[in-house]
């Protein structure tokens, strides 16, 4: 699978219309989505180290769905191989009454990893609001 267009370009911006919401790289069933997680995985662990000893970048893994859709589970799967010291898991759900009166990305902004680290960020979306009743840290 090609990577390069979920890449940002350092100076550049992220514009969600141009990704596709219904994309599967192709996959046509769970067993082949299944193999490409392994071979990500293990990827992502070899890489783990020497974005650890470069201290010089960061990996930020973004999940964003409706409740109940599998997210916990992807991430489970993607980060299996990695050290888990190196990455730092945060979920958020419905902003709360503070966080609602300053801008939407303030609270993501908090959890971004440091250099040498890599993080995913859970964002559970209702109907009602973009995200869930409670934020809990994991």
């Amino acid at each position: 699978m090609d990577f390069q267009q979920f890449t940002v370009a350092h100076g550049k911006r992220l514009k969600i219309a141009d990704h596709d919401p219904a994309f599967t790289a192709g996959w046509s069933d769970e067993v082949a989505a299944q193999h490409e997680i392994q071979t990500v995985s293990r990827e992502l662990a070899k890489y783990q180290d020497m974005l650890f000893a470069h201290e010089s970048r960061a990996v930020l893994m973004l999940f964003q769905s409706m409740d109940a859709s599998g997210k916990d589970e992807a991430i489970q799967d993607v980060l299996s191989g990695v050290d888990p010291q190196g990455c730092k898991a945060t979920k958020f759900g419905a902003p709360s009454s503070q966080e609602l009166k300053h801008d939407y990305l303030r609270r993501f902004v908090k959890a971004l990893p440091q250099a040498g680290k890599s993080a995913s960020l859970t964002v559970r979306i209702t109907n009602s609001s973009p995200a869930s009743a409670s934020t809990a840290k994991g």
